[in-house]
């Protein structure tokens, strides 16, 4: 079970435009019942850069 504030590594590159690339950090603030998570990613200052719909196949959860 994946749970909220878990930290996660992006998996995906599909959200290059958004200027989140595979391999950055983020965690997880929500999950929804169908499965999906809202994901943010910070940049180095601890500002939000984005928050992200995904899916479970999308990230792995990162080692603390």
């Amino acid at each position: 079970m994946i749970k909220i504030y878990s930290k996660i590594k992006l998996t995906s590159s599909a959200y290059r435009e958004k200027g989140i690339n595979e391999g950055s950090e983020g965690y997880i603030i929500e999950d929804f019942e169908d499965g999906n998570f809202d994901v943010e990613f910070s940049d180095s200052k601890g500002e939000a850069k984005a928050i992200l719909i995904l899916t479970s196949s999308e990230f792995e959860v990162a080692d603390s």
